[in-house]
């Protein structure tokens, strides 16, 4: 479990609202971190994808 809001910069979570990517603030549950994920890669770019996931896997 982690919280988004911890690792993310504020502008990777701005960049993400505008994405339509729902950021919540909070640790996530499994449940929560696979729908993140499944938004990321489907509303992304394969490098905006990879950068984001990099930083999110890394903690």
């Amino acid at each position: 479990m982690f919280n988004p809001v911890k690792i993310l910069s504020k502008e990777d979570i701005e960049m993400l609202k505008n994405k339509g990517i729902t950021v919540l603030d909070k640790d996530l549950n499994s449940k929560e971190e696979m729908e993140l994920y499944k938004e990321i890669t489907t509303k992304l770019d394969i490098d905006e994808s990879e950068r984001i996931m990099d930083k999110l896997s890394d903690n």
